[in-house]
């Protein structure tokens, strides 16, 4: 969890529901509070290890984009 935190997103490795993955990051508004996340979710024959690795930028690209038209600063 500590990685997340530090990395600025999360993994869902069958967590919430069996065969499902998801790449996730927090979405924050101009005070920098947390007030949605956005994920990527697939079943694992897509989500392998591997794809989750790639999609952490894109993830945190988006989510960075829409904190800023919340009015966060990077």
């Amino acid at each position: 969890m500590r990685e997340y935190v530090g990395g600025g997103y999360a993994f869902d490795l069958e967590d919430n529901e069996p065969s499902i993955r998801c790449v996730a990051a927090p979405v924050r508004d101009a005070s920098r509070r947390i007030v949605a996340g956005i994920s990527i979710a697939s079943t694992v024959p897509y989500m392998p290890l591997e794809k989750m690795a790639e999609l952490i930028p894109v993830i945190k690209q988006v989510a960075a984009r829409l904190s800023a038209q919340l009015g966060a600063k990077a």
